[in-house]
């Protein structure tokens, strides 16, 4: 994946985070508040190569994760033949997952249909790596992060007034 595509990947998810941190955010009943810390997301080329090796023939794996969140989708391009990777193909996708956001009203990850924005927004990751697999009109994106949420569990801490 050209840098340039890495740079663009890494600061619009940091831009989403800010706006977590910032208390941005609209949840399902009103705006989510603040974090109390969001670092910024630097890339690993390391995880990059494993969502690559799992996305395979039209299918993103990720079992046996463990440790590491992932956040995924499958976005479907017009006409049959692929074309070639463009920003706007993560784009769609990290889209997707900040969607999600509406249907929260707190900090806790407790709805499995909704992991992609708590894995992004996870306070405790620091590092991300994304690729893709393009076949046919359907491009399927991962993305890794250093540190998962467990369902049940707070992807931000709240920070105190």
């Amino acid at each position: 994946m050209p840098d340039e595509m890495r740079k663009q990947i890494i600061d619009y998810q940091n831009n989403f985070r800010q706006k977590l941190a910032n208390g941005q955010v609209n949840g399902s009943n009103g705006t989510l508040a603040p974090a109390k810390f969001m670092e910024n997301l630097d890339w690993s080329c390391d995880f990059e190569k494993e969502a690559a090796s799992r996305c395979n023939n039209g299918v993103i794996n990720t079992n046996l994760l463990y440790q590491i969140g992932a956040a995924s989708d499958v976005i479907v391009g017009p006409g049959c033949y692929p074309k070639p990777l463009h920003f706007k193909d993560f784009k769609k996708a990290m889209d997707n997952w900040w969607r999600q956001a509406s249907g929260y009203s707190d900090n806790q990850y407790t709805d499995r249909t909704k992991e992609a924005f708590a894995q992004m927004m996870n306070a405790n990751a620091t590092k991300v790596g994304c690729s893709f697999e393009k076949k046919g009109r359907l491009t399927s994106i991962l993305c890794l992060y250093n540190s998962r949420v467990p369902l049940g569990q707070e992807y931000y801490e709240v920070k105190e007034n």
